[in-house]
């Protein structure tokens, strides 16, 4: 993703392990490696998925763009990942391209889990990235921050499927609105 204040103190007791130098300011990265690995300290309501794993960080914007080989660096030490989460991609489409395909080819070289974002068009435009065969695409279902799942619905919100050949699409779906993570000030939101 993009930038990680990684002095939040949620990320201390398990500090990020850097697979990339951190560019940019934007809140997007310490937003979504809370939502995974933040570990409540500051906030228990914003604990993360798994907050006691190590978590690894890369910078979409200095990763150096070649995907096969900073993949299989990650399985080695002193990352040694056992899956990849991936909220950023390349430009919107609604077909598999070479995209897709690299990214199917990289899954079964290096034989991890890679999650990436379907988009947030609200149509069936996503991330090339989300339409490989390999990949658990992630999809986006508004909670609209009540305990009545009743009200749950996409809404037209995040990108969705099915895949032009007919896959379904996206993998996995959940809540993506009022989820409350940490950002790149220091403190919590749960808007971004």
């Amino acid at each position: 993703d993009s930038y990680l204040l990684t002095t939040h103190g949620d990320f201390q007791a398990n500090a990020p392990i850097l697979h990339t130098s951190i560019s940019g300011v934007s809140n997007h990265g310490t937003n979504t490696y809370g939502i995974i690995f933040g570990d409540g300290t500051g906030n228990a309501n914003a604990r993360g998925i798994i907050p006691d794993a190590q978590g690894i960080f890369a910078d979409y914007g200095t990763y150096g763009g070649n995907r096969y080989a900073h993949t299989a660096q990650l399985l080695l030490p002193p990352y040694e990942a056992v899956f990849q989460s991936n909220s950023w991609g390349s430009g919107l489409t609604s077909s598999y391209s070479s995209i897709s395909s690299e990214m199917d080819d990289i899954i079964f070289i290096n034989d991890i889990i890679i999650c990436q974002s379907q988009s947030n068009a609200g149509t069936t435009a996503s991330r090339p990235q989300a339409w490989a065969k390999n990949i658990v695409a992630v999809g986006g279902i508004r909670h609209y921050n009540t305990l009545t799942d009743g009200d749950d619905a996409w809404n037209g919100g995040a990108s969705v499927g099915p895949a032009a050949d007919g896959r379904i699409k996206p993998d996995l779906a959940h809540f993506y609105d009022n989820t409350l993570t940490t950002t790149g000030n220091g403190g919590y939101t749960s808007s971004f």
